[in-house]
């Protein structure tokens, strides 16, 4: 009897744990599920019912798209970091609203009186003069901007021309020192008063630069260079 009393007693014991244990397994799913791992702090506050769209808050390659409701108000539950905050529009605009926010604990922040920059987009890009060594690129956005050219024989590019500084909707700069039946990929990075949280990227596009002049060609225009020169 005591050996059956005593196997009771260990079945009862082994049934509690197995019991708590399964609840706390239970009790470990209860976390946010977009983010497993990372403790997630509620940030919310008002940006004003003039201005409606969805917040974008960007960390690096993380992106957390937050709706605004009707009034302004937002919520979102975000990890902890330093975000880039960014004014989505129905039309698909993007606009500047916070340069750095660091999230380190819940909060309520207030974007009434932020300075909103609008962030431009490229319309339409055009290559009008090539020659074999140097090439013309053209481009248009549809707010005023600076902008540059990032160029190479690749995608990954590797140059860039300096930034033309003057805010301005169309934009015309030379590249120079390229090579001969050479394609060339470039894309073009519109901005507005150098702030690299405004930049925004075209597509990648292609051109290939003309064929190397003639040897003989260049001595001919050479001779007839001479032959004006001449007195």
């Amino acid at each position: 009897m005591n050996r059956v009393k005593s196997y009771s007693k260990v079945s009862i014991l082994a049934c509690l744990l197995l019991t708590m244990v399964f609840l706390g397994l239970s009790g470990c799913g209860t976390g946010n599920p977009a983010s497993p791992g990372l403790k997630s702090l509620e940030v919310s506050g008002n940006l004003g019912s003039d201005q409606p769209g969805m917040l974008l808050f960007q960390d690096g390659g993380r992106e957390v798209a937050v709706p605004v409701a009707p009034g302004g108000k937002f919520a979102a539950f975000l990890p902890a970091g330093r975000y880039r905050v960014l004014l989505k529009s129905a039309e698909g605009k993007l606009t500047l609203v916070k340069r750095s926010l660091t999230v380190e604990d819940n909060l309520t922040i207030s974007l009434l009186d932020v300075d909103l920059v609008p962030i431009p987009s490229v319309v339409s890009v055009s290559v009008p003069v090539v020659s074999h060594s140097s090439a013309f690129v053209e481009w248009e956005t549809d707010l005023e901007s600076d902008g540059r050219v990032d160029y190479g024989t690749d995608a990954i590019y590797g140059y860039s021309t300096f930034t033309d500084t003057a805010l301005d909707r169309t934009h015309r700069i030379q590249l120079l020192g390229l090579r001969p039946s050479t394609s060339y990929h470039f894309r073009i990075v519109a901005g507005r008063h150098g702030l690299d949280e405004v930049q925004s990227f075209s597509k990648d596009y292609v051109f290939a630069t003309e064929p190397a002049p003639a040897a003989g060609s260049e001595v001919a225009a050479a001779a007839s260079a001479v032959a004006v020169a001449a007195p």
